[in-house]
């Protein structure tokens, strides 16, 4: 018995893993939703949301960035990634479906209603799709890596950074 339940135990890891993995090794496109983190300590893990799978998803329905990023008019940075879209559109917001976090509970429903009516949606239209449980997002172990290096802000290299641009100036 004992056996039979690691193996089960393996099986369904196995599942939710390779649910999450589209290749073998570190991937580039891993973006951790911890947003609730600003309110206050996580009641469930992070959740690892892979944006290219996502967004290769939506492009089979005549999506486009526009499907979870809201247009913001005075919005000052745009992602390269973002270009083609905001000149469709406008500039459009990092946030998830939000311009900005209202507080702890509209950030999670705005996460919650979006991502699991999505999930279902596609399912109803017979895609294979992502989980509609908690447990299917918020993994301890979800059994991939990102290949991105952790960094932090310098203000020595943002020194040299803008000292550098103010010779460009110059010239």
């Amino acid at each position: 018995m004992l056996v039979l339940a690691v193996a089960v135990s393996i099986s369904i890891y196995g599942i939710a893993a390779s649910n999450l993995s589209d290749s073998d090794g570190p991937r580039s496109d891993i973006i951790i939703i911890d947003t609730l983190k600003t309110f206050g300590s996580l009641e469930k893990p992070d959740v690892l949301f892979l944006h290219d799978r996502h967004t290769r998803s939506l492009e089979k329905y005549n999506k486009d960035c526009t499907a979870c990023h809201m247009s913001e008019e005075n919005f000052d940075v745009i992602p390269e990634t973002l270009k083609t879209a905001a000149r469709r559109v406008g500039r459009l917001s990092p946030k998830f479906k939000r311009l900005k976090d209202a507080g702890r509970k509209d950030v999670m429903n705005v996460y919650h209603d979006n991502c699991i009516d999505c999930h279902k949606e596609m399912r109803g239209d017979g895609e294979q799709t992502g989980p509609v449980i908690c447990a299917g997002c918020h993994m301890e172990s979800p059994g991939i890596e990102s290949d991105r290096t952790p960094m932090e802000m310098n203000k020595s290299l943002h020194y040299r950074h803008v000292k550098s641009q103010d010779k460009k100036c110059e010239q």
